[in-house]
């Protein structure tokens, strides 16, 4: 017998059955990856592109805070002719085509605002003046730019006022990165004040001073606004770039009175004697003498004993090892330890020495006094009792006697501007 042949047919079909359901199996698994990578994608994109949103929003921050840091040069170098014209003042302008002065800073230059109503004084405002579209882009990345207002303030009721504070009103604005696409929570959007499209949104707008804008959309932009007091000459008692040292005699003391201040002066505002209530605790003392190394701890100031009502600054020299000891100021009995400080660094500003080089007072001389000189050494010696500032590149005292150091706060806010230091900062959030 012939032995049984298989069909070839039916081995073809066996074989299509087989590629068929391997096909089909096949594609019903890409449509499953495709779903999950469909629904993967549609998770991770929105929040990779809220990330992108976020870094752009940060760098509008920090484009805001160098617009800060903008004004706060011009203002320091333009410190001691803040209401005088200055061609340092070149870029700020009045309004979109005249130039600004700094003259607009002046008093005289005010219009009136309501202000400080709680104690029934008003607040003058002078007109601003305005930096506008700096770019203020990092070397590689994010496009952005600065718009900053310079606002000059002073109380009304005081018609001398010559020190005027200063408002800064800074914001950045940089690009996102991405399609003009909200983010999956609309509150995003809305909580870090993005403008997908132009315009800017019509709130920031107002704040996009002079000129648009010129980074792109989308973008993102914060507004920081800050106060700026003016540091006059003599902001402390003393201050030196060297070597200070105080009085040996027992009882000679630092302290200090305000002779603008009835309750903190005598009659007519002298200082009202050592033994008297009214006297202040803020005569306070600092150098910048910094040590031989930065890892060298030793006495920057010589107390000597002395007493000091106030705080005692030094550039380094403490070991912070040694929390309870202060190897920054030798004979250091006299002095609140919870007031002595090692962070200390403000070097006073050069100004022309002057002809001749050397000064004496008159041996009898007992009134106030407040003497700028950087360059200067500055010795005392005998009954030393001063009453007013120093700054000077050393101070020392020879004895002392029953004397002392008299720190006149009033100096404090008269004088020459040396510089303009912030003590206010707030995100305007409201827009």
């Amino acid at each position: 017998m012939k032995p049984a042949v298989t069909p070839r047919h039916s081995s073809r079909r066996r074989a299509h059955g087989r590629s068929a359901a391997v096909t089909i199996v096949a594609l019903v698994s890409l449509l499953v990856i495709s779903f999950a990578a469909a629904a993967v994608l549609r998770t991770v994109v929105p929040r990779y592109h809220v990330t992108y949103q976020t870094a752009g929003w940060q760098e509008a921050r920090l484009a805001a805070e160098a617009g800060v840091d903008i004004a706060i040069e011009r203002l320091n170098k333009n410190a001691a002719t803040v209401t005088s014209s200055s061609a340092d003042w070149v870029g700020w302008k009045q309004n979109s085509t005249t130039a600004a002065t700094g003259s607009m800073l002046a008093k005289g230059s005010a219009t009136a605002v309501s202000g400080l109503t709680a104690s029934g004084n008003a607040l003058t405002a002078t007109a601003p003046i305005y930096l506008d579209n700096v770019d203020v882009s990092p070397a590689v990345g994010t496009a952005a730019a600065v718009d900053v207002e310079l606002t000059a303030l002073y109380p009304n009721p005081d018609a001398s006022m010559t020190n005027p504070w200063i408002r800064i009103r800074s914001m950045g604005t940089a690009a996102l990165p991405g399609p003009p696409r909200a983010a999956a929570d609309r509150m995003d959007t809305a909580l870090r004040r993005l403008s997908l499209r132009s315009p800017m949104r019509s709130r920031l707008a107002a704040y996009d001073v002079l000129t648009p804008t010129t980074v792109p959309f989308p973008n993102a932009s914060r507004i920081v606004e800050v106060i700026a007091r003016p540091v006059g000459l003599f902001k402390k008692a003393i201050v030196t770039d060297q070597g200070l040292t105080l009085g040996n005699s027992s009882g000679w003391q630092v302290n200090s009175y305000d002779s603008s201040d009835p309750n903190k002066s005598g009659t007519g505002g002298v200082f009202p004697g050592d033994s008297s209530p009214k006297i202040q605790q803020n005569g306070d003392i600092a150098s910048n003498k910094a040590p031989a190394t930065p890892t060298t701890y030793g006495p920057l100031i010589s107390a000597n004993g002395a007493t000091v009502l106030g705080n005692v600054s030094t550039n380094g020299g403490d070991n912070p090892a040694t929390p309870a000891v202060f190897e920054n100021v030798s004979g250091a009995g006299g002095i609140d330890p919870s007031r002595i400080t090692s962070d200390f660094y403000d070097p006073l500003s050069a100004v022309t020495v002057p002809t001749p080089a050397t000064y004496r007072l008159k041996p009898a001389y007992t009134a106030g006094a407040a003497f700028y000189g950087p360059s200067y050494g500055v010795t005392l010696s005998g009954n030393v009792e001063w009453y007013g500032a120093i700054a000077a590149n050393s101070f020392s005292i020879n004895g002392g006697g029953n004397g002392g150091f008299h720190y006149d706060e009033a100096l404090g806010a008269t004088g020459s501007i040396r510089k303009f230091e912030i003590v206010s900062y707030f995100e305007n959030s409201r827009q």
